[in-house]
This record gives structure tokens, sequence and C-alpha cells, in this order.
């Protein structure tokens, strides 16, 4: 955060802000985020992707982490 000039983030309820980040307050914010491949007959159909909110994809940003990583479209056996 301090490399980006960010003093603050909302991650706290109500996106109240947030000056010293815990690894735990972090993933919260990814909890919710899912990928579904719709199979049929054991052939894979289509994928749905997760979307990433403008927040998740700031932390992933600062984090270092590519948004690519939650944008797979090879389905898991």
């Amino acid at each position: 955060m301090a490399r980006k000039g960010i003093t603050e983030l909302p991650l706290y309820h109500e996106d109240r802000a947030c000056t010293a980040p815990t690894a735990d307050r972090v993933l919260d914010h990814f909890a919710d985020v899912q990928r579904h491949h719709l199979t049929r007959d054991a052939h894979h159909i289509q994928t749905f992707q997760p979307q990433l909110t403008p927040l998740q994809q700031q932390l992933l940003d600062l984090l270092g982490v590519p948004a690519r990583a939650y944008l797979s479209t090879t389905p898991t056996p």
C-alpha cells in the first residue's frame, strides 16, 4: 500500500476504512469468488468466470497476483 501511496482501503463492514489490513481481512473479500464449469456426460460445455469487483482487482494488484489467476478456462477433473 505504501509503494502505491494508499493509506487506507475500504475493507471493513459498510466499506469503512482499514489502514493496516490483515491477511484475514483481505481474504474475506475473496470468500465469495467462484468459478463454475457446466458439464454434460463428462464433457465440458461452458465455464462461468468469476466477476471480480474493483476492490478485489485492486487487492490482487497490491499483492502482485495477476487477475488471470481467477480467469482460467480449464476445468478441473
